[in-house]
């Protein structure tokens, strides 16, 4: 997570389907642009409500991170599918 100021408030995985739900709290006044960054590859970005109902899509950036905008005091969730580990993983 970028920048240092943006707090990591959960991971976890998704009520419901395969993704997984990032959790960002901006506790400054300024607005900050957040970057979520993956090991894995991501496949879909989304920003999510509390009860992670889509809001919208979220840009992919180089394959393995998003980003959006986090005003101060802010809460936001970003809910993400990811390439499962299987697929990096020689037979």
């Amino acid at each position: 997570i970028q920048p240092d100021t943006i707090a990591l408030s959960a991971v976890k995985r998704a009520e419901a389907g395969d993704r997984l739900i990032v959790r960002l709290y901006n506790p400054t006044d300024e607005a900050v642009e957040a970057h979520v960054q993956t090991v894995l590859p991501v496949l879909h970005a989304w920003e999510v409500n509390l009860n992670e109902e889509m809001i919208r899509t979220l840009p992919i950036l180089e394959g393995t991170s998003t980003k959006l905008l986090v005003t101060g005091k802010e809460v936001k969730t970003v809910s993400l599918e990811v390439e499962r580990v299987s697929h990096h993983i020689p037979k």
